[in-house]
């Protein structure tokens, strides 16, 4: 079964623009003598981004839960090292035979359509056989495909998010994670706008 993908925002830096402005220009005086209505505070930011000084940025988060995605997405977002990450166990879960993750490319042509959902209902009947006889979840678990779902919870900070949406917006990323990608870049856009105004979506 064709699913839709979900990103839900679980937490964030609250107040984060302000942090980042009045952390950055504690650097020429001391934080407790720094005052920033919010325009001055994105106006700050928003030129800290613009010469590329993006440490900063570093000292907020953001945390999402990203479910039913492949196997093959969560292999390409761990990629992005700077960040936290908390898988689904397929050690201790079961795939639902019925929710996978199909191309575009594969859904639009009958053929490989036909050829996908067979080789993906062998493998996990055979993964079935091999739990039949004993086998755990966490060595029959080799035969299951990337396809099938999972989910995955991931903080990442202001600036690993911007470098993780300048790749992955990208009309070469595949389909797949550019749309959590545009998932990630609405929500960080509704929340702290200033952020990713420069990164096209």
């Amino acid at each position: 079964m064709r699913g839709k993908m979900r990103v839900e925002l679980i937490d964030y830096t609250k107040n984060g623009i302000e942090k980042i402005a009045r952390l950055s220009a504690s650097t020429r005086k001391s934080v407790t003598d720094i005052q920033m209505d919010e325009q001055k505070a994105n106006e700050f930011v928003r030129s800290l981004i613009r010469m590329g000084h993006e440490g900063t940025l570093e000292h907020i988060y953001f945390t999402f839960m990203i479910e039913d995605v492949s196997r093959v997405l969560t292999h390409q977002l761990i990629r992005h090292r700077i960040a936290s990450y908390l898988q689904q166990s397929d050690r201790h879960v079961e795939p639902s035979p019925n929710k996978f993750y199909i191309p575009d490319k594969i859904w639009e042509n009958m053929e490989a359509y036909k050829v996908f959902i067979n080789s993906l209902e062998k493998s996990y009947l055979s993964y079935k056989e091999l739990r039949k006889l004993g086998i755990k979840k966490e060595d029959a678990r080799y035969l299951l495909p990337p396809a099938f779902y999972t989910h995955i919870a991931v903080t990442m900070n202001a600036r690993e998010i911007r470098h993780f949406l300048k790749l992955r917006l990208d009309k070469h990323a595949q389909k797949e994670i550019r749309d959590v990608a545009r998932e990630i870049y609405n929500i960080v856009n509704d929340i702290y706008p200033v952020l990713v105004e420069d990164i096209k979506p």
